[in-house]
């Protein structure tokens, strides 16, 4: 059975993945892939996110008991991949490379940066303030994952 840190360190590996995969489209200018990849891409980090934002992170401010400390600053990283990828988008529709590796630099660093944040801090703070909960938690972000073929 996988743990918390399991399941999300595992998640960031696939959208790693898939971000590659649609990083090479665009570096070949084959631009109808490089949509659909990236939009694959952002449709599963969102996903990931979501399951972080609605589940997991109140879950930690809850037993922590108090207000949002480490999950404000993994919130407000996440506003600004957001961000970060929706120009990123603009800029593939627009076939525009340049733009799109600019911005591919500033996305890559933070994602790599706030992975490590996540994976080596947040995950197994998580799991020791959760304990016997924590598999509960799991199930509740299971519970919220869209399957695959529902991608953008």
């Amino acid at each position: 059975m996988d743990t918390i840190h399991q399941y999300l360190a595992s998640d960031h590996r696939a959208c790693d993945e898939q971000y590659g995969w649609a990083e090479s489209r665009v570096a070949c200018a084959d631009w109808e892939n490089a949509t659909k990849a990236f939009a694959t891409f952002a449709w599963h980090l969102a996903q990931h996110m979501n399951q972080e934002e609605r589940i997991l992170f109140p879950a930690i401010d809850r037993a922590s008991g108090s207000a949002p400390g480490a999950t404000a600053v993994m919130r407000s990283e996440h506003e600004h991949m957001r961000s970060l990828i929706q120009s990123m988008a603009a800029a593939i529709e627009a076939r525009d490379g340049g733009t799109f590796f600019d911005l591919a630099d500033g996305l890559r660093m933070l994602t790599h940066q706030h992975n490590l944040k996540e994976e080596g801090v947040l995950y197994p703070m998580a799991e020791r303030l959760l304990g016997a909960s924590a598999m509960a938690v799991l199930a509740r972000m299971r519970a919220v994952a869209a399957p695959a073929g529902e991608a953008a």
